[in-house]
């Protein structure tokens, strides 16, 4: 579990990585300020993923162990009895493929989730709403009236 959640993680952290330098590279932001931010930002849920996906992976075996524990201790108590030995081999199998099972279940369910879902366009976002470089009335320092950018198109 913890294996197929971390490589979940570096998978997303790649796409994210790769959305994020585009975004960056398309609103002339590569190398600022916004670039060392948000890859901080990609490095920090990349991190808190990982540490979920090894919390996953240890319930989970800490979940199947306590099971297994629990069938064993059953099995100890019927064993003293007067139950057959047969019997006993028969429960003690059908325990173990019930545990492996709840197991598996619990694994298909317990995924990290989308960790990077609201990051793609965060800082697009906050050029366009006039938050970069503190310019109150939405232009910035690099489309202002007196920019190369606003003078000259380019090819």
């Amino acid at each position: 579990m913890t294996d197929l959640n971390t490589q979940e993680v570096h998978r997303q952290f790649d796409q994210a990585s790769r959305t994020n330098r585009f975004g960056l590279a398309r609103a002339g932001l590569m190398g600022g300020s916004a670039d060392i931010d948000s890859q901080s930002e990609l490095i920090r849920r990349n991190n808190k993923g990982l540490q979920r996906s090894a919390g996953l992976g240890e319930g989970a075996g800490a979940d199947l162990r306590n099971a297994d524990e629990r069938t064993r201790q059953n099995l100890t108590s019927m064993a003293k009895t007067v139950m057959d030995t047969g019997q006993v081999a028969q429960l003690a199998l059908s325990g173990i493929e019930s545990n492996a099972k709840n197991a598996a279940a619990q694994r298909a369910g317990a995924t990290i989730g989308d960790l990077f879902s609201n990051l793609a366009w965060a800082y697009m976002a906050m050029q366009s709403s006039g938050m970069r470089g503190g310019q109150s009335d939405g232009s910035s320092p690099e489309t202002g009236p007196a920019s190369p950018r606003s003078l000259y198109a380019g090819c």
